[in-house]
């Protein structure tokens, strides 16, 4: 991040509200891409892990589509061409595997031929939404919103300004067209079709949630609500669609992103917790004392200095490393 803008002479500055929120949006955005997933250690004896952060490598020679977890990418993908695929659901690694016919996963090098349960779309060549176009995209020069949104059935990214219907102001999760085409019976849970939701009120049957002719005439992607998962009926025929359509995992709380950011928010904060008491330990009486004082003293003249910019509602664009000061201090 820089203070001074190319070829300017004056110092640019932020508001305090600005740099809070901003460095908010950085870690929410970390946390709901990595979650709670291993930086050090394969996933692929964890099987089909429910949901977690892939990625799909440019730089090597593949047989097909092919994902790789978050430490894989680290280590056997060093330095290659990545594609970021965000979180994917039921996938096991496939790093190594025959899909690589050139390579073996350096952290778990015994991995079956194929892992058959996994499935693939465009996004592990780079591409995305019905556009088929990469993601950002250097040749789009158009002045046009390229914000994307993911439908939670299909997985696929799509720019907003490619859906047929704009999305809600409240809106949580998205499903869509194709995917809606599929399953119409979850056109009664969204919130933007209005009175087309469903035709008529009558129930389909004694103990059923759904509406007969469900679905009919409404088109379009679907958008829906927070916690809208936990009205799905439950109903045994219901039950039975939800299988027969792949779609048990509706009826998982703990599938939805939002519980997925909330396990990368606990984990994040006791990892880090774990690596400063460790380092803590190793240190003597002495010197943990010492780095108290120093911390302590650190944050006393950190406050002053940036009261001062608060006081005016301005804070200079300062870079910071985490306990980098602390550390230098204590071994000084």
């Amino acid at each position: 991040m820089a203070g001074l803008a190319e070829g300017s002479s004056k110092e640019s500055v932020l508001s305090l509200q600005d740099v809070i929120k901003e460095d908010a949006e950085l870690e929410q955005m970390a946390n709901a891409v990595l979650g709670a997933s291993d930086d050090k250690n394969c996933t692929y004896p964890k099987g089909y892990v429910k949901r977690q952060a892939l990625y799909a490598c440019a730089s090597c020679e593949t047989t097909g589509p092919a994902g790789v977890c978050l430490a894989c990418s680290l280590t056997c993908h060093k330095d290659h061409e990545l594609y970021e695929l965000y979180t994917k659901r039921n996938f096991c690694c496939d790093c190594g595997n025959s899909h690589f016919p050139d390579m073996r996963c350096r952290l778990e090098p015994s991995k079956r031929p194929l892992n058959d349960e996994n499935t693939y779309n465009h996004n592990y060549k780079g591409l995305y939404c019905i556009c088929q176009r990469p993601f950002p995209d250097s040749e789009d020069d158009s002045d046009d919103d390229d914000e994307m949104v993911q439908c939670i059935v299909c997985e696929d990214w799509f720019h907003y300004k490619h859906l047929a219907k704009p999305a809600p102001d409240d809106y949580d999760e998205m499903v869509c067209e194709e995917c809606m085409h599929k399953h119409k019976f979850l056109y009664q849970y969204c919130i933007n079709m209005g009175s087309k939701r469903a035709i008529g009120k009558q129930k389909r049957r004694e103990g059923c949630h759904l509406s007969i002719g469900v679905g009919e005439g409404c088109t379009g992607p679907a958008y829906f609500s927070e916690g809208w998962r936990k009205s799905l009926c439950q109903c045994a025929e219901c039950k039975a669609k939800y299988v027969k359509s792949k779609l048990t995992f509706l009826l998982d709380n703990s599938d939805t992103l939002a519980a997925y950011e909330e396990k990368g928010k606990a984990n994040s904060v006791s990892t880090q917790e774990a690596g400063f008491q460790a380092m803590f330990q190793q240190l003597d009486r002495v010197q943990q004392v010492e780095m108290i004082q120093h911390y302590k003293n650190l944050k006393t003249e950190l406050s002053g200095y940036f009261k001062e910019f608060a006081d005016k509602g301005k804070v200079r664009v300062v870079v910071i490393n985490q306990w980098s000061s602390v550390y230098s201090l204590c071994y000084m």
